[in-house]
């Protein structure tokens, strides 16, 4: 397994600007040999699925779309009366507006795209990583465990194969390995290290 690294561009300029660090690790993006875009497809946004914040927080989101060149993207954010964005360092929400910062790639040349980003604690807000992504149509499930053992959980897949794990605390990519069950009973560990 490849990992390759972000490419930060629109999408650090936008979390620099929310309080946002950039993501901590990607696996399964796009073969570098393509020319690739994350520029998205308007209209092939969903948003889903979603999941509760560990300290009770805002709701956690995805936001699955299509881009230009045919990528499949996800990009994580909170939900706000129905609205995708984000919470700044004053602890303000900000609607995000659908442009090319998403995670991409190619679920056909691999079967999941994950990342993890990491948000520093604030004032009056404690420290979240959130491990998400994007399964392809051959992935039965997800298991996101901690090497020392004090997690295990199994987030489940959204409609367009979008998934979300918000976890309280600040904690390196490396101490979560994904695994991914595909259909034939097969797994891929992904080390995130």
């Amino acid at each position: 397994m490849r990992l390759t690294p972000v490419k930060l561009g629109a999408a650090a300029l936008a979390a620099g600007a929310l309080g946002v660090s950039a993501a901590s690790a990607v696996v399964g993006a796009l073969p570098t040999s393509t020319p690739q875009s994350s520029v998205p497809v308007v209209g092939s946004e969903s948003i889903g699925p979603i999941a509760p914040d560990p300290e009770g927080d805002l709701d956690w989101a995805l936001r699955v779309y299509t881009s230009t060149s045919g990528a499949s993207c996800v990009e994580v954010g909170r939900l706000s009366g129905g609205r995708f964005g984000q919470i700044d360092a004053r602890n303000a929400f900000h609607v995000l507006p659908l442009d090319a910062s998403g995670t991409c790639g190619d679920l056909t040349a691999d079967p999941t795209i994950l990342a993890v980003n990491v948000y520093p604690a604030r004032r009056d807000r404690e420290a979240r990583t959130v491990v998400f992504g994007r399964a392809g149509p051959d992935v039965a499930g997800a298991l996101v465990r901690r090497r020392d053992g004090s997690l295990q959980a199994r987030p489940a897949i959204g409609a367009a194969g979008g998934f979300v794990l918000p976890l309280a605390g600040m904690i390196a990519a490396s101490e979560l390995p994904v695994t991914i069950t595909l259909d034939d009973g097969r797994n891929r560990v992904y080390d995130l290290s």
